[in-house]
């Protein structure tokens, strides 16, 4: 396990889980999951007479505080998102412009050595806090970075990272000051079916009551949960079968 105390995030890494030899670095250039480089085919123009009534309705879909906006082809946007469009734009051009091969390479394979599963919070972004480039770390979210074998959307990622893609890290992380860890706690009832997924939490929480319990300030209770939880998703993550099977197909030695 280790704290990343830039991002004050608690991670616990399962380092070689897949068994697969380490390699020097992980600076592989491989395919975006959504970029510039996927291009939508646009419907054609609409004539003038057909403008004003989509003008007219989109209107009164949006908000008071929100204007509408046009990019240069006339398409009608709205314009608290419009600054998105033109972000991913500059964006696109900083990297073309320090490597104009950039998305060649991007897209010419597609095998990170990280599978990174984390909470669904927007204060952590998996690149960032450990310095990885697009391409580097394979990424699946829910809340409370929970571990459950229940989850089919986490079971085909982590198995397609497994056995596709042959990770060589799998790394739980989850963050303090979570607003999952301290709805669990809190022992209040959301309602279903985010009631049912905190569960799991609470389940982490019966593990280890005596301990939990035993820290009076709520602050540290939830840190403590946050790093408690992230190491019993570790425990699971190392006893899925996924997991088991491809530590046994890559060990040296028999059994």
């Amino acid at each position: 396990a280790c704290l990343l105390s830039g991002a004050d995030a608690f991670c616990g890494g399962l380092h070689r889980a897949c068994g697969r030899k380490s390699s020097s670095s992980i600076s592989r250039a491989v395919r975006p999951l959504l970029s510039s480089a996927v291009k939508i085919k646009s419907p054609p123009p609409l004539e003038a007479e057909d403008i004003a009534p989509k003008i007219n309705l989109l209107e009164k879909s949006i908000p008071d505080n929100c204007e509408v906006g046009y990019t240069r082809d006339g398409k009608i946007v709205r314009r608290d998102i419009y600054h998105l469009l033109e972000n991913n734009k500059k964006w696109m051009n900083d990297r073309i412009a320090r490597d104009p091969q950039f998305f060649e390479k991007l897209g010419a394979t597609h095998k990170p050595e990280i599978f990174w599963i984390g909470d669904a919070d927007a204060r952590v972004a998996a690149n960032e806090i450990i310095g990885a480039e697009p391409g580097e770390v394979f990424v699946h979210r829910n809340i409370g970075n929970l571990v459950n074998d229940i989850d089919s959307s986490l079971m085909s990622a982590l198995q397609y990272a497994v056995d596709v893609l042959e990770v060589e890290h799998i790394i739980v992380c989850g963050h303090y000051q979570s607003g999952a860890i301290q709805a669990a706690l809190s022992r209040d009832d959301v309602a279903a079916p985010l009631e049912n997924w905190l569960a799991h939490i609470r389940y982490v929480y019966r593990l280890h009551k005596s301990e939990v319990d035993a820290i009076k300030d709520p602050i540290a209770r939830n840190r403590r949960m946050v790093e408690l939880n992230v190491i019993e998703q570790c425990f699971n993550v190392y006893n899925l079968a996924v997991v088991q099977r491809r530590r046994i197909e890559t060990s040296k030695t028999k059994v």
